[in-house]
């Protein structure tokens, strides 16, 4: 009786453990921290393929001579469909001869392979931990960052964090920018290691200098400016509020731009410069601010800063009424209304003002 009660226990706990791998395996990306999208695309390079005219000859080439090189290409053709048909189980095949001949980057294809599964071939952690450790070994940066997601996720039904975090920064030191990426936002939330800003924009600023993707580009580069951002906002000292929401404004960081613009146009932590007001809510409107459309607006109808032009003023305006701005709109009916700098139109005006009513509904007031 004893030994059948012990059987049960080891098969619940068996099961209990199959069960959370599985939910592991499909839902760590649903649950991760960080921004999946800024994640660069497992990709290889240099590998040419075969035509179909020669490829069933260089598939017994490859079993013939037990070549790794030619093995692996043929796995990478069946797992994308180049010349053959798609089918990630002909892959694993042809991978695990390349990787049992040697051949490092069929180690981590097939890791990959076995972490995601499909419906081929179910997600199998434990055997994509083996074979990404072998690539590992081979300090191939990529097997060492998919491992720390194995353990970091607990794909093998454990959670490892610390042996995550020093996968990744092996990986990281072995230029894997997604290693970077992942270790730059745990360091700027203080998520799995120490608040540490100036390691996240080190890690940051080698993924925006290494990547060759745009959009990875343009989220990194958005990124820093928050953070930049939010350490202005931390700080009681104006002139030191200002640098630093001049450094995030470099990056591109709208809140930022438009401070620093108003900064400048008044004189607040900074010298007076209506110059580089200008310059700064100009950059602004560039960026799609109705607030720095209107501000520019009042400035040049005004005269302040600027020599007073109503026709420039009159076309921030229009701007920035085109982009949804209610006040625009008030502004340009006031100017009409009253003969600012034109001959007054009370038709104009009326026509102006029924559109900031209709922009206020759509939009708020702003």
């Amino acid at each position: 009786m004893d030994l059948w009660v012990g059987v049960m226990v080891n098969f619940l706990k068996m099961l209990v453990v199959t069960i959370f791998v599985f939910s592991a395996q499909n839902s760590f990306a649903q649950k991760d921290v960080i921004d999946r999208s800024l994640l660069e695309p497992f990709e290889v390079s240099g590998v040419e393929v075969y035509t179909s005219d020669v490829v069933e000859e260089k598939m017994d080439e490859a079993i013939k001579n037990n070549d790794p090189f030619m093995q692996y290409t043929i796995g990478y053709m069946y797992q994308n469909g180049f010349g053959l048909p798609t089918s990630v189980k002909e892959a694993s095949n042809w991978y695990k001869l390349a990787s049992d001949n040697g051949h490092v980057g069929a180690m981590v294809s097939l890791g990959i392979i076995y972490k995601f599964g499909n419906e081929e071939l179910p997600a199998n952690a434990h055997r994509a931990l083996t074979m990404l450790r072998k690539a590992a070994r081979a300090d191939d940066a990529r097997a060492h960052y998919e491992i720390g997601e194995i353990y970091e996720f607990g794909l093998t039904g454990y959670v490892k964090v610390k042996k995550a975090m020093e996968h990744y920064k092996e990986a990281a030191r072995l230029g894997d920018l997604n290693a970077h990426f992942r270790l730059a936002t745990y360091c700027s939330y203080g998520y799995l290691v120490d608040y540490n800003m100036k390691k996240a924009i080190k890690h940051y600023n080698y993924v925006y200098d290494n990547t060759k993707y745009d959009d990875i580009k343009l989220g990194i580069k958005t990124t820093i400016g928050e953070i930049y951002y939010s350490i202005a906002v931390s700080l009681n000292d104006p002139s030191a509020r200002i640098k630093w929401f001049e450094i995030a404004a470099e990056f591109d960081h709208l809140p930022s731009v438009e401070f620093v613009a108003s900064a400048y146009k008044d004189g607040k932590g900074i010298p007076q410069d209506f110059d580089r007001a200008v310059f700064m809510y100009k950059r602004a409107a560039d960026m799609g601010s109705t607030h720095a459309m209107n501000t520019l607006g009042y400035m040049y109808s005004n005269g302040i800063g600027v020599d007073k032009n109503i026709n420039e003023s009159l076309a921030w305006y229009r701007q920035s009424a085109e982009a949804g701005s209610s006040n625009a709109a008030w502004y340009i009916g006031k100017i009409y209304h009253d003969g600012i700098g034109v001959p007054k139109d009370r038709e104009e005006a009326k026509k102006w003002f029924e559109r900031q009513k209709r922009l206020q509904q759509i939009h708020g007031k702003r």
